[in-house]
């Protein structure tokens, strides 16, 4: 087990580190050995459609930042009000054909790899998953939240795979559960769709638990 994947989003504090960190890498050696996944919404909260040309602008503008050619894994999002999800589903219904058609153009001119979905809601993973223009998808799992357990049966089911975010369940199990960080990492790693948990941590404390 190791590091193999670095989950990035240009709305981090630590963006701007992370850009002049990883174009060194790239302008050191030819072998790329981490895989990035990035966040990106498209449309935002304020922006009621989707929009190819915002969407390949966003997707080169984190090419560009990081060095490399292709970006491996988008984590793609609707961003719109949680409280109508209803309306952002349909809205996503509505737009599938066309960001199936952006996504599709981008893979073919090898500058994304894959199109993951991350769902906010069981409903949108469930239209997400009925689309059938995604290769994955991003959902939180660990030991309280499994909500999304039945979709990951669904996604698998139809060859696809997941990653996980905060498996430790925003650092909150590591000052409460007995299990250890290992075993609290293999539960929520236990399921077949799970290609890869992505690990964060803003606590000296949590990260001294997780390295020990």
């Amino acid at each position: 087990m190791g590091v193999e994947t670095i989950h990035v989003s240009n709305e981090y504090d630590g963006w701007d580190m992370t850009c002049v960190v990883f174009r060194e890498v790239a302008q050191r050696t030819s072998n790329r050995p981490f895989r990035f996944v990035a966040k990106l919404g498209e449309p935002h909260f304020d922006q009621p459609e989707f929009d190819a040309d915002r969407f390949a602008q966003a997707v080169d503008g984190y090419r560009d930042a990081l060095g490399i050619d292709c970006l491996q894994d988008v984590q793609w999002m609707w961003r719109a009000d949680l409280k109508a999800d209803a309306v952002r589903v349909q809205n996503f219904e509505r737009h599938i054909a066309q960001i199936r058609d952006a996504a599709q153009s981008l893979k073919g001119a090898g500058r994304i790899e894959r199109l993951l979905c991350f769902p906010y809601s069981v409903a949108f993973a469930d239209a997400a998953s009925s689309s059938g223009i995604f290769d994955g998808i991003v959902v939180y799992r660990n030991h309280a939240e499994r909500e999304y357990d039945e979709a990951l049966d669904r996604w698998h089911a139809a060859g696809r795979m997941a990653h996980i975010i905060r498996p430790f369940l925003a650092g909150a199990a590591l000052e409460s559960s007995d299990a250890s960080p290992a075993q609290q990492l293999a539960d929520a790693l236990n399921h077949p769709a799970i290609e890869t948990a992505i690990l964060s941590t803003s606590k000296l404390d949590h990260l001294r638990a997780l390295i020990s």
